[in-house]
């Protein structure tokens, strides 16, 4: 389970995350491999999900965002507490990661310091049939993928307006102007934010673990106008480094941009990849984060979550 899928849980923000949409079905649509793996959706988002488990599950490289929904695939409900929300109406589906997607997955996650410095990236001959998957599913929006360096970014090209699908750029490809080339971490990603959220007319809530606000870490961007998702990478890697001599790697990020339809807001969040846990150095000892990572905590005021409509 990712850092943002087991957060959204207050009455704010109700229900949590990972069950705001409705999910469980099955479909397939690209050429498989007689030996590809199945990813099971029976929760959430499927392209959210599916980003979860190429993380968790295989210690991909990949980070997701998402679109806004039509209206027509919203439903709107109220919780035994009186709360009311909003819920995706989605199809279930099943996707399947090809036999050389599997194994480059399991020597990415089961492995020493020096692996979890060298993810393998994860390229198109393994991300663009789930993509493929997706779009053929008839579940809104469309998605495709940019592959920049060792990430893989699942990213929104389409969204549905009243039953059609009209073009759509993603929230971080808007481009920003960095006025501020070095400074703490949380600082410049704040300005970034604040940039995008005037650019774009939306609401943006930063949920990186504590510690990104409260270590005071400094970090040095390169460039002058970029897209808000390189100002991000280049943050996420400062964050990440260790001081010189140090045993372990430096930590590696990758995130994930939720909209929200019962808040109209977008929400930002990290997870380690490798999981922290999976991390050793030679002598064996579990690896610290560099920039002491906690794990939000799920919302005492949690109200139960309501049956979930689901797509015939």
């Amino acid at each position: 389970m990712t850092v943002l899928q087991n957060l959204m849980t207050g009455p704010a923000r109700q229900p949590r995350l990972s069950t705001l949409l409705a999910t469980l079905a099955l479909v397939g649509s690209a050429p498989l491999s007689p030996a590809a793996e199945e990813i099971k959706i029976d929760r959430g988002r499927p392209m959210l999900e599916l980003y979860g488990e190429l993380v968790q599950r295989y210690g991909y490289f990949v980070t997701y965002e998402d679109a806004p929904p039509d209206a027509q695939d919203v439903v709107a409900g109220k919780l035994p507490n009186g709360l009311e929300y909003r819920n995706l109406i989605l199809k279930p589906m099943v996707f399947h990661v090809s036999a050389r997607g599997a194994a480059a997955g399991a020597a990415n996650k089961f492995g020493t310091a020096a692996v979890a410095a060298s993810i393998r990236p994860l390229g198109p001959d393994v991300i663009e049939p789930l993509l493929a998957e997706y779009n053929a599913s008839g579940n809104p929006g469309r998605f495709t993928a940019i592959y920049d360096g060792g990430y893989a970014h699942i990213v929104p090209a389409g969204r549905p307006v009243h039953g059609k699908m009209v073009d759509f750029q993603p929230i971080l490809s808007t481009i920003v102007h960095v006025n501020q080339q070095e400074g703490k971490c949380w600082d410049l990603l704040t300005n970034t934010l604040n940039e995008v959220r005037q650019i774009r007319g939306i609401s943006i809530t930063n949920i990186l673990p504590p510690a990104f606000a409260l270590g005071g870490k400094r970090c040095s961007l390169r460039g002058q106008t970029l897209p808000a998702r390189q100002v991000l990478i280049q943050l996420l890697d400062g964050l990440g480094q260790r001081p010189p001599g140090a045993v372990f790697p430096p930590d590696r990020f990758v995130w994930a941009l939720v909209y929200d339809p019962t808040t109209d807001a977008w929400f930002l969040g990290t997870d380690l990849v490798p999981p922290q846990e999976q991390i050793e150095p030679a002598n064996g000892t579990a690896a610290p984060p560099a920039a002491a990572l906690e794990q939000p905590t799920r919302n005492r005021l949690a109200a139960p979550a309501p049956a979930t409509p689901v797509k015939k």
